[in-house]
């Protein structure tokens, strides 16, 4: 499929997966010192429900597409449920008051780097039918620089841009937000706790 004709929902969460579990497992291990107690498992629908909050999507009948990539050797995330990118967060769905998030996993299978394929989905993104806000989880540096610098110049759609380092976000124009408070709030971490 030519990337010009590429139909997306409304607003699409592009995820890599490989930065994610990174971020995720090292925050589950750090914050479980910190409030002085095991965390849970982060949850994944309350994840992906706080990047779409936080990326202004407000309570309706949305229609979310969340994408993952992820490279070869990781099939499970380790700080998370569900956690499977092949069975649990692949072809399925789930619904709340905020709207219909539904899932797709790719893997690379080897043949490129996940940094190289979430770079194309990002060239893809630039010029997708139906997209209204585009949310990057991920580490930009890594990507395709033309691929990211084609996205930022799209006037027609917002983007959000979830990831731990403010001082780096400000090299692009998209919308930052830290990947970190969502992180939190799946893992049960309250701010009281943080006091």
């Amino acid at each position: 499929m030519e990337k010009e004709k590429l139909k997306t929902d409304d607003f699409v969460i592009l995820i890599d997966a490989g930065y994610l579990e990174e971020i995720g497992h090292s925050m589950r291990d750090y914050f479980s010192h910190i409030v002085k107690r095991n965390l849970p498992k982060a949850d994944m629908p309350a994840l992906i429900e706080g990047i779409a909050l936080d990326s202004g999507i407000r309570p309706a009948d949305n229609k979310i597409q969340v994408i993952f990539v992820y490279p070869k050797s990781l099939n499970k995330f380790s700080f998370c449920e569900p956690s499977d990118l092949i069975g649990d967060l692949h072809c399925v769905a789930f619904k709340s008051n905020v709207g219909e998030f539904s899932f797709t996993s790719y893997s690379t299978e080897g043949l490129v780097s996940h940094e190289e394929l979430y770079g194309e989905f990002i060239d893809a993104l630039t010029v997708s039918q139906n997209t209204k806000v585009v949310m990057l989880v991920g580490n930009m540096p890594s990507y395709n620089k033309e691929s990211v610098k084609q996205l930022q110049a799209v006037n027609d759609r917002e983007v959000y841009y979830f990831n731990m380092n403010p001082q780096e976000s400000q090299q692009y124009a998209f919308k930052y937000n830290n990947l970190g408070y969502v992180l939190l709030h799946a893992m049960g971490i309250k701010p009281e706790e943080l006091e």
